[in-house]
């Protein structure tokens, strides 16, 4: 492989990872990418996760997928932003030991609030089938597709939102314990929300990655594009009430725990 610098943002949302590609897409020397074939390994990284793919077999196509990528690229930088790759970012780490992470967060319900009210994605029919594959009600794998590979296994009993709290959960604990034993300057964490509005954390972020600052990168970030429903929902207070029961931990610990819900301006 040559030099190319190899980049994974990673998080447990979708807006974010499409903003960082969107804030990088104007720089000469970074390849930025959102979700670079996912479909290649979405279903390969969930299995993973479930202990139903060995790592050496997970490994092998990662380094495939990515190896390649970086190879052939013509930037210094070859960047991925996927909140696919929650699952093995673990394996990344090992097989990449050069390669740099940026841990993108932003405040959980505004992350189960965007999947629940603007994808069609985490549905009852697609988790069915897949613990039914799981229980061995069904001896045939479920297709590669999106909706019965979106989210880990459900609890018992779950319906559509809860299950995409415990995904906001366990994508953000998998990235944390993959990034562990990853050196300090090869890991940044990143708010999304102060992205958007502090000058220092913009400048940390494009210094990690080799990159001079200009006023451009805050006016790109300023107002979301792209999205899929331009309408801010907020959560009902049933909602709030599944979420701190089932997200409190996590949101505490991402620093969003005394912090109240903000509004998206579009």
């Amino acid at each position: 492989m040559k030099d190319t610098q190899l980049v994974f943002v990673v998080g447990s949302g979708r807006c974010g990872t499409k903003m960082i590609k969107k804030l990088l897409a104007g720089v000469p020397h970074i390849e930025a990418r959102h979700e670079y074939v996912r479909n290649a390994y979405q279903r390969d990284a969930m299995l993973y996760y479930m202990h139903k793919l060995p790592y050496e077999t997970m490994a092998e196509k990662l380094v495939d997928i990515y190896g390649s990528a970086a190879h052939y690229s013509e930037a210094k930088v070859f960047l991925d932003s996927s909140h696919k790759l929650s699952w093995v970012v673990g394996i990344l780490a090992n097989e990449f030991p050069k390669a740099r992470f940026i841990h993108l967060v932003r405040d959980g319900r505004k992350v189960v609030s965007s999947f629940y009210n603007k994808l069609d994605n985490f549905n009852d029919y697609g988790a069915k089938v897949q613990q039914d594959w799981l229980d061995e009600k069904e001896t045939v794998m479920p297709p590669m597709t999106e909706e019965y590979w979106q989210a880990p296994p459900q609890k018992r009993g779950y319906d559509r939102f809860p299950r995409i709290c415990w995904h906001w959960v366990e994508s953000n604990y998998c990235i944390f314990k993959g990034l562990k034993s990853v050196p300090t300057e090869r890991k940044l964490f990143v708010r999304l929300e102060e992205l958007a509005s502090s000058k220092p954390v913009m400048e940390n972020l494009l210094d990690f990655l080799d990159t001079p600052y200009s006023d451009t990168f805050m006016e790109t970030m300023k107002r979301p594009e792209h999205v899929y429903v331009p309408v801010d929902y907020k959560l009902t207070t049933e909602q709030n009430i599944q979420f701190r029961e089932i997200c409190f931990g996590m949101q505490n610990y991402l620093g969003y725990g005394k912090k109240d819900e903000y509004n998206v301006q579009y």
